[in-house]
């Protein structure tokens, strides 16, 4: 199991050939594979081993996944929908009757598979199709399931060679291919909007090998939560003996999971007192952080103190805001005053004080009009699981100046069952509504400017052909927001010097990509992502490419570049 990754950056002028290299890596779920030791191998590979999605309330997604048999007997499946529990060393796994999992982190409910009972001739593939359908009332945050694969408790092969015996092979498969499913609002994405996590427990042991700093980090959030981990070791004297990344790369943390960051310290400290500081960046409003107080003496290491986090921080209930509408459209005109009305949800079982504040999200200065916005009233107490109504109210002045406005209405929580929200955690709970106001008075310009590119081959690192996805990025250069949508189109072209003894390609054969539906909003000055995929096969190779970005169907952006593909060096 495995999938073949590519990077590359495109800026600026595009043109000539560009070297591409594939390296593989393999992402681990939660799948083994238990055989007899006999000559008959059995073995599964599996394509995509995951699902990324990004989906609106009443949307449906149409989820197809690819077995192959890689054995020469027939094998045959049960497929079912799971939960999915995410271990603390950051494996997953189907949920069993043992487990109690927050329903409102589940979509196992939203998934319906086409087929239940499948069977893989040998050597032989077969694609497995789902449907995954967002109800209408889901609410922003993330949502796991699994869909499983799982072979019959036993199955019987016959070899016969001549008069030999019958040969019975116990077959028994479980594989798992994850869901990630984030619901949102149609609008602007929100990179703060429900990410809070803590440090619950932080220690430093002694071992054969070295120093074991172990932190466990809680994800109490409603979206999953990408965390990188450092480690600082101070002495008496405040001087940095260690300073080391705390776990390796970024551990992905589910709703309502936590994850161990582990760094093994092999070197040898001198006797004395020493303290020792955890830091988890995950991109939210706060780092998270931990400190535990310790004395090494030889092999013996004896902690002293412990701090886990701001006790501000660690004791707050997280709550969740969410508005009625994230965009609010509109014209204004100078002298001219507007009026929309949002409805603010508490969906907690705490009592809310939430405030509004308007604030310029776009950095192009011409765009701001936060200083001409009144929200009424200002202070709400919002009861459990209840809704208030607010007025936002535009007033703009005599002159207004040329292009488009936008302004970012933020709701934000002041204090939870009287108990005030530390600074730092109030985006984190809160809402946000957009108001797009449309100037009848100028002209608009679309432009964007292509920042970069990258591609996902997916499927087995073995196989000469993948499924491409790829994710473009860009920065809206223009005057006005935009809503973009973007194809690319690979064509295949032949090697000007194909080596020796390989069988020549036929150029011509080609591929297209297209961007997946609803895209964020990018606001002038602003980043954006599109994520395009296909469902046709790739094989390495040379080829041309041609991206082409439009605006509700205008062209704004084509750029095009001949590339490499091919595994290895």
């Amino acid at each position: 199991m495995g999938e073949v990754k590519l990077s590359f950056s495109l800026s600026g002028a595009l043109g000539g050939t560009r070297e591409v290299l594939l390296f593989g890596f393999c992402l681990l779920l939660f799948g083994f594979l238990l055989l007899p030791s006999c000559s008959w191998g059995v073995g599964l590979t599996m394509s995509p081993l995951s699902f990324d999605l990004e989906l609106l309330p009443g949307s449906k997604e149409e989820l197809v996944c690819t077995l192959f048999n890689e054995s020469a007997q027939e094998i045959r499946l049960q497929a079912f929908v799971a939960g999915t529990v995410e271990e603390r060393d950051g494996t997953y796994r189907p949920a069993g009757p043992e487990d109690t999992l927050d329903p409102q982190h589940s979509c196992v409910a939203w998934v319906r598979l086409e087929e239940a009972t499948l069977v893989l001739p040998p050597f032989g593939g077969k694609e497995i199709r789902a449907i995954l359908t967002v109800p209408p009332s889901a609410q922003p945050g993330l949502y796991t399931a699994m869909i499983v694969f799982q072979a019959a408790a036993e199955e019987e092969k016959t070899a016969l060679q001549g008069q030999a015996a019958v040969l019975k092979t116990k077959v028994d498969v479980l594989l798992g291919n994850v869901l990630f499913v984030r619901v949102r609002r149609r609008g602007v994405a929100q990179r703060w909007s429900g990410k809070f996590g803590v440090i619950e427990a932080f220690e430093v042991k002694g071992t054969e090998e070295g120093l074991r700093f172990s932190a466990t980090f809680a994800n109490r959030g409603r979206d999953i939560i990408e965390g990188k981990g450092k480690l600082i070791v101070t002495n008496a004297l405040g001087k940095r003996v260690i300073e080391s990344p705390l776990g390796s790369g970024r551990g992905r943390v589910l709703p309502g999971f936590s994850l161990d960051f582990v760094t093994l310290y092999t070197g040898n400290l001198p006797p004395g007192d020493y303290a020792a500081l955890a830091v988890i960046d995950y991109g939210g409003v706060h780092r998270a952080e931990a400190k535990t107080i310790f004395h090494v003496e030889g092999k013996e290491v004896a902690e002293r103190k412990r701090e886990i986090q701001d006790v501000g921080i660690a004791a707050v209930n997280p709550v969740f805001l969410s508005v009625s509408k994230e965009i609010l459209e509109g014209k204004i005109s100078p002298g001219a005053n507007r009026s929309f009305t949002v409805a603010l949800y508490n969906d907690s079982s705490h009592t809310v004080v939430a405030r509004g504040i308007a604030v310029d999200p776009a950095e192009t200065e011409s765009t701001h009009f936060s200083s001409f916005v009144e929200v009424a009233p200002e202070k709400v107490e919002i009861a459990p699981y209840k809704t208030k109504t607010v007025r936002i109210t535009v007033k703009s002045p005599d002159s207004v100046s040329e292009g488009d406005k936008y302004v970012r209405v933020d709701f934000l929580p002041e204090s939870v069952d009287g108990k005030p929200v530390p600074e730092e955690l109030r985006r984190a709970f809160g809402a946000s509504t957009l108001l797009v106001l449309e100037n009848v008075k100028g002209v608009k310009i679309l432009k964007a400017d292509l920042t970069g590119i990258e591609f996902v081959l997916e499927g087995p690192p073995q196989k000469a052909a993948f499924r491409p996805r790829a994710v473009v990025r860009f920065r809206n250069t223009g005057s006005t927001h935009l809503q973009p949508s973007c194809t690319i189109t690979l064509v295949r072209v032949q090697e000007e010097t194909p080596e020796e003894g390989a069988v020549a390609v036929k150029p011509g054969s080609s591929l297209t990509l297209v961007s997946k539906k609803n895209p964020d909003l990018v606001l002038p000055g602003g980043e954006g992502m599109l994520v395009l995929e296909s469902q046709n096969t790739l094989e390495p190779g040379k080829y041309t490419l041609m991206l082409v970005i439009a605006h509700q169907g205008k062209e704004i952006l084509r750029k095009e570049e001949t590339l490499k593909l091919h595994p290895g060096g």
